[in-house]
C-alpha cells in the first residue's frame, strides 16, 4: 500500500476511489441484475450483502484513514474542517461535532494560533499546497509541536472543492533543533565572555576599570543577575572589593571588605576552593537566603583567584539561572586570566610606586640617574640629571656624545678613556670630572 501519510498521496486515493464509486454507481445493482435475469426478488440475506458489497470501498477508506500513523483531515474550500479522523479526536480528545468547522482551533496553542492561521491563509488565497508548525493539546493537556500540511482538490475547471490535510507531531525533532540552539547560543556567549574578558585584561587603565570591565562582561554574556571582583590585601588580610555590575554597582556597604574565613566570598580565599551551586536557596553558605528567594536567585559560581599558590583575591557571580558545565568550565577559564591579570597589574602599579619613590628620593638627595646601551648608544635619564647637566626634558639627548660634550675639555679625554675601558673589561668604573654649561658656568 502506497503512503498514506503524504497528504498528496491521500488526495490521489480519495480521487481514485471517488472514481471507482462513481462507475459502481452507473453500473446495474445486485438487485436491478435479479430482476434481468428473471430470478426473482433477492431474499434479505442476498439483498443485505450485497448493499455491503457496494459500501465495501468507501468503508475501506473510512478506516484506512482512521487507521494511518498521522492525525487527517479534510477542510471546505475556505479552510472550515469538514472531516477529522479518529486519530484527531482521540489525540485532541474533542468530539467530532466540537472539532468541525473552525472548531479545532481551541486544539491549538494560544501563542501559535495566530501565526498558523496566517500561514493557513496563504495556501487559501494561492490555491498551492502549504505547511506550518504549531502546538497541538493532547486530551491530557500536554502541547507538543507538529507540521500541518495541506493540499488542494481541484475540479475540472480548477476550482479548489476541498482541502486534504494531515498533522504529524514533530516534538521530538523540534526538540533536537531547539537543543542544537540552545548549544549553539551558548558557545557564541562563552566565546564572546572570553573574548571580550581578554581586551580588557590587555587594555590599558587602573585595576578597578579593568576588573569593572570583566564584571560587566559576565554579567552580559553570562546572564548573570551581578557579578564582583575582590582583590586580597595581604597586609590586612582582608578582600577588598574593587568591581561590581548588574544588579549592584556600589563598591562600599556590607561586603566592601571581607576578611579572610568570613562569609562565603572570605572561606572560597581562605581554603582556595571554588563554591558552586545550582540551588542557591537551600545553600548553607548563604547568608541571605531570604534575599536569595525574594530574588528568585538559582545558582552562585565562587572562584579564588590564584598565582602559582597565591590567592591574590575572589571572583563571584550570581544568577537566576541554572549554571551548565560549560558555563563553569568558562568560569574557571576566566578566573585564571583575571588572576594573573591582578598579579600583572598590581607589579605594574608596585614597580610604577617604586620608581616614584626613587624619583622623589633622588630629588630630595640631588642625586641623578642613567642609563646608556652600549648596543646603540642610547641614553636614557631620570628627570635630576637634567637638573644636574643644566639641560631640559625637551630637548634631544638621547645620543651619549651629547652628555659627553658637557664634559669640561680637560677631563673629557680621561672620563672617555675609563668608560671605555670599563665597557671591554666588564667593570664598574667611577670618574670624577667638572660640567662645562653652554653659558660659561662651571
Amino acid at each position: 500500500m502506497a503512503d498514506i501519510t503524504n497528504p498528496a498521496l491521500l488526495q490521489h486515493e480519495f480521487k481514485r476511489r471517488a472514481v471507482r464509486g462513481s462507475r459502481e454507481e452507473n453500473s446495474p445493482t445486485y438487485l436491478e441484475a435479479a430482476v434481468d435475469t428473471g430470478g426473482g426478488l433477492p431474499d434479505a440475506t442476498t439483498t443485505s450483502r450485497a448493499f455491503e458489497e457496494i459500501n465495501q470501498p468507501e468503508e475501506q477508506l473510512r478506516v484506512m484513514i482512521d487507521t494511518i500513523p498521522a492525525l487527517a483531515w479534510t477542510s471546505q474550500p475556505d479552510g472550515a474542517a469538514e472531516f477529522l479522523n479518529r486519530r484527531w479526536l482521540d489525540y485532541t480528545g474533542r468530539s467530532l461535532r466540537e472539532s468541525l468547522g473552525w472548531g479545532w482551533k481551541a486544539s491549538i496553542h494560544p501563542n501559535d494560533l495566530e501565526k498558523l492561521m496566517n500561514a493557513w491563509l496563504r495556501p487559501l488565497g494561492s490555491g498551492e499546497p502549504g505547511e506550518a508548525e504549531a502546538r497541538l493539546r493532547r486530551f491530557d493537556g500536554e502541547y507538543r509541536w507538529f507540521l500541518f500540511r495541506a493540499v488542494p482538490v481541484r475540479n475540472e475547471q480548477g476550482k479548489v472543492v476541498r482541502w486534504y490535510g494531515t498533522s504529524i507531531d514533530i516534538e521530538d525533532r523540534k526538540q533536537a533543533q531547539d537543543g542544537l540552539r540552545a548549544a549553539i547560543s551558548e558557545r557564541t556567549r562563552l566565546s564572546a565572555v572570553r573574548a571580550d574578558i581578554g581586551m580588557a585584561l590587555a587594555r590599558k587603565g587602573s585595576l578597578r576599570e579593568i576588573l569593572r570591565a570583566c564584571s560587566e562582561a559576565m554579567v552580559q554574556h553570562l546572564d548573570a543577575a551581578f557579578a564582583r571582583i575582590w582583590t586580597l590585601n595581604s597586609d590586612s588580610r582582608e578582600l577588598e572589593l574593587q568591581a561590581s555590575a548588574g544588579m549592584y554597582t556600589r563598591l562600599d556597604g556590607r561586603y566592601s571588605r571581607i576578611r579572610l574565613g568570613e562569609l562565603k566570598i572570605g572561606l572560597i580565599a581562605q581554603n582556595g576552593k571554588a563554591h558552586l551551586t545550582n540551588d542557591v536557596q537551600n545553600d548553607s553558605r548563604i547568608s541571605d537566603r531570604d534575599w536569595a528567594g525574594a530574588e528568585k536567585m538559582t545558582s552562585f559560581a565562587g572562584y579564588p583567584l590564584v598565582v602559582e599558590d597565591r590567592i591574590v583575591g575572589v571572583m563571584g557571580m550570581f544568577s537566576r539561572s541554572p549554571l551548565t558545565p560549560s558555563t563553569l568550565d568558562t568560569l574557571a577559564f576566566v578566573a585564571d586570566g583575571i588572576a594573573q591579570g591582578v598579579e600583572r597589574k598590581q607589579a605594574e602599579e608596585k614597580l610604577r610606586r617604586s620608581e616614584a619613590d626613587l624619583l622623589e628620593a633622588q630629588r630630595l638627595t640631588l642625586t641623578g640617574s642613567w642609563k646608556h646601551v652600549i648596543s646603540s648608544g642610547r641614553v636614557e635619564v631620570s628627570p635630576e640629571i637634567h637638573r644636574i647637566f643644566g639641560t631640559l626634558p625637551d630637548e634631544d639627548t638621547a645620543d651619549a656624545a651629547f652628555w659627553f660634550s658637557r664634559i669640561h675639555p680637560e677631563d673629557r679625554k680621561r672620563t672617555l678613556e675609563l668608560f671605555a675601558k670599563c665597557e671591554i673589561e666588564k667593570t664598574d668604573y667611577q670618574a670624577d670630572y667638572r660640567l662645562l654649561f653652554p653659558d660659561g658656568t662651571l
